[in-house]
């Protein structure tokens, strides 16, 4: 559900990585897959859905301990990879505003679509953002994803979008759009 042929895809190219990497960053206190920072959905032991979501400043603080799990846990080539890609991945997705709680990760299995999850975790978002004390609301989401109109439904719009021709005409991720909507 989370490892795919997009961004995630194009960082971890083996799903054995993104499980190493999630595997540490999980129980950690500062990670930015931690589970400090993760909203799941379960029905009896299958995951359904989750919502990653963090401020700007959990952000920053969080980035490099992240990186240091997930370089641990890579080879040497791998870690360069990861690396180099960070580089392409960083201009594909532009920092979030001042003030915004940003949604890294949104995801709802195929078989728990059209049921409300979405938008169950979304609203959840939207509350840990007015506790965290921020205005904003922020995702990044492939142009071309059928959720891009759930989200304009939720009240987002998009802020700006992203082409990078490397990595679209190399790995086929395309423009990239980063929305926002303000917190009630």
């Amino acid at each position: 559900m989370v490892h795919g042929s997009g961004a995630l895809g194009f960082l971890f190219s083996e799903k054995r990585l993104f499980r190493q990497v999630l595997t540490l960053e999980w129980p950690a206190s500062q990670a930015l897959l931690s589970h400090r920072f993760t909203t799941v959905t379960m029905q009896e032991d299958e995951l359904l859905g989750l919502s990653t979501a963090y401020t700007l400043r959990d952000l920053e603080t969080n980035f490099e301990k992240s990186m240091q799990l997930q370089l641990s846990v890579l080879s040497a080539a791998e870690a360069d990879h990861l690396r180099d890609d960070l580089i392409w991945i960083d201009r594909l997705f532009p920092t979030p505003r001042e003030g915004a709680f940003h949604i890294m990760e949104l995801a709802v299995t195929s078989a728990a679509q059209g049921h409300g999850l979405a938008k169950a975790l979304l609203s959840d978002a939207v509350e840990r953002a007015a506790v965290a004390g921020c205005a904003w609301l922020t995702l990044d989401v492939a142009a071309q994803n059928s959720a891009v109109g759930f989200y304009r439904h939720f009240g987002f719009a998009v802020e700006l979008e992203t082409r990078i021709p490397m990595l679209a005409e190399n790995h086929g991720i395309g423009t990239h759009l980063h929305m926002v909507r303000a917190i009630p």
